[in-house]
């Protein structure tokens, strides 16, 4: 069974003024996409208030996946580990915290799939009774599960307490917790 976020909410008509040009452009990528412009303004919205009004505040950055791989390919495991550990511990409490408006549990997995999800990473959660799975496919390498693996473990020891084991391929990171 896959988890469905999304509740049934009420909906609001609004009307823009928007320059030619841009308004060319997204009837462009509307019909590229198949949807309706109404559908793309309503994901552009999304996108915005998701991630975008805040993301650059709590200090993300575009970097390609190029250069990215390459950065972390240089830096071995160990290293690595104590980076996220020593470094991200209150960065990452402090984005979770200003991005979803409190730290818990049903916060940090909020904010992980928004992230992943802007990073364009795949991902499922599937839930069965109270057990749910998270699976997020990333297709970069290695290190970044371990990147991954070990950001996820440290924030879920704040928030939830309890052991969790993960699973880490080059390209995958699954885990899975109870609620």
């Amino acid at each position: 069974m896959y988890r469905d976020n999304k509740k049934k909410k009420g909906t609001s008509v609004m009307s823009f003024r928007l320059d030619e040009d841009i308004v060319e452009a997204l009837r462009k990528e509307a019909e590229e996409e198949e949807v309706s412009i109404n559908v793309l303004a309503g994901h552009i919205f999304r996108k915005y208030v998701e991630w975008e009004r805040d993301a650059q505040k709590v200090g993300f950055i575009p970097v390609t996946r190029e250069i990215l791989i390459s950065l972390i390919t240089e830096v071995d495991d160990e290293r690595m580990q104590d980076i996220v550990r020593n470094v991200g511990k209150n960065i990452f409490k402090a984005q979770i915290l200003y991005m979803e408006n409190r730290y818990d549990l049903d916060s940090f997995l909020k904010w992980l799939e928004v992230t992943n999800r802007m990073s364009g990473f795949a991902q499922k959660h599937v839930v069965e009774g109270r057990t749910h799975e998270y699976i997020i496919q990333h297709d970069l390498n290695m290190k970044w599960s371990l990147y991954m693996k070990t950001l996820y473990e440290m924030i879920l020891d704040d928030v939830y307490k309890k052991k969790i084991e993960f699973e880490v391929t080059p390209s995958t990171v699954v885990f899975k917790i109870e609620k």
